[in-house]
């Protein structure tokens, strides 16, 4: 994911599910900063960042489901269905090394 700015001096991003802060100006390196500054805590865009790693891992959990539930019923799924889905990420995760007879 691409860094957002926030504050006056830190950039701030979502890497595994969880929010980190870089500094950014003359003296930054770069690197992810290993805890969230106190400044930052409180800013929108942190909190916005959490709810969409929230979510993320919520929709995860369903296609995850989902995907247990069409092994258990044995039902056909149609390919025009795995095709529509496969570009999503957390659909890959789950399908990946299924095995899809024709």
């Amino acid at each position: 994911m691409a860094w957002l700015p926030a504050g006056d001096s830190y950039e701030i991003s979502l890497v595994d599910g969880k929010v980190v802060a870089r500094s950014v100006g003359r003296r930054a390196t770069g690197r992810s900063l290993k805890t969230l500054p106190k400044v930052l805590r409180d800013d929108p865009e942190v909190d916005r960042l959490r709810q969409l790693g929230q979510w993320l891992d919520r929709h995860r959990a369903e296609c995850l489901a989902r995907v247990n539930a069409w092994v258990v019923s044995s039902l056909p799924v149609p390919t025009e269905l795995l095709a529509r889905i496969w570009p999503d990420g957390a659909w890959q995760d789950v399908l990946r090394d299924l095995v899809v007879l024709g």
